[in-house]
């Protein structure tokens, strides 16, 4: 007799009384503000068709990241009208979902496109994938496995839902790579990409040469122009 594996994996699942927002609509477009970089952004379109994630210009520019390369690449996208747009580059960025304990934060590619958008970014399948994200159009809601648990983002319900959001600095979760693996190695959040897990993995074989350390985040030399609070009534 064939006995099936269950596993332990907690299970993802939406309940009637997850119920949308006053005034949404399933037909509403999917729209979050997460933790992008070190800034908190608004305008994030979750496009479940889109084959790459998007960082839009005017948002790229307003985020000042100067100090995180932007590799140029030869890559050209293909419009809803069948035009042709070319990227400025490609920029590899921490994206952090959710809340601790509940939270976790992925290191993604973005393609930077200089053109006119309603969004700051698009959110495709990579981002998806990369989460284990489920997504239900019907209640409005994205949830992940993390931790032990699911966590999840409650979509806004289109752009009209999300007035001038401003962009700013935030503290208590991962904002770039440093803190990502500072936190990591603490156990607050858990390392699930590759790089990640070999940094931890790398740490933890030197904590073992210790008696005793203190882990501490350096700061990059320019962060501080990087941690003031802005007012950006694009983001």
């Amino acid at each position: 007799m064939d006995v099936e594996h269950v596993e332990d994996t907690p299970l993802i699942q939406f309940r009637q009384a997850e119920q949308r927002g006053p005034g949404m609509t399933s037909n509403d477009a999917l729209v979050i503000t997460a933790l992008l970089a070190n800034y908190e952004v608004g305008r994030i379109f979750i496009d479940l068709g889109s084959l790459v994630d998007i960082l839009f210009s005017k948002a790229y520019d307003q985020m000042q990241l100067g100090d995180v390369p932007l590799k140029v690449i030869n890559t050209s996208l293909c419009g809803f009208v069948g035009e042709v747009v070319h990227s400025r580059g490609m920029i590899s960025l921490p994206l952090t979902l959710g809340e601790t304990p509940l939270g976790m934060a992925h290191v993604l590619k973005f393609l930077v496109v200089d053109i006119p958008s309603a969004y700051n970014v698009i959110l495709g399948r990579p981002t998806l994938n990369a989460f284990q994200a489920v997504v239900s159009t019907y209640h409005m809601i994205i949830k992940f496995l993390v931790n032990g648990g699911v966590g999840f983002m409650v979509t806004q319900g289109g752009i009209k839902a999300d007035p001038a959001n401003k962009g700013h600095p935030r503290n208590g979760t991962p904002t770039n790579i440093n803190e990502l693996i500072v936190k990591q190695v603490k156990g607050e959040y858990e390392a699930k990409e590759k790089s990640m897990i070999r940094y931890l993995q790398q740490t933890e074989e030197l904590k073992m040469k210790f008696k005793s350390f203190k882990l501490q985040q350096i700061p990059r030399g320019d962060m501080a122009k990087q941690t003031t609070s802005l007012s950006w009534p694009a983001l």
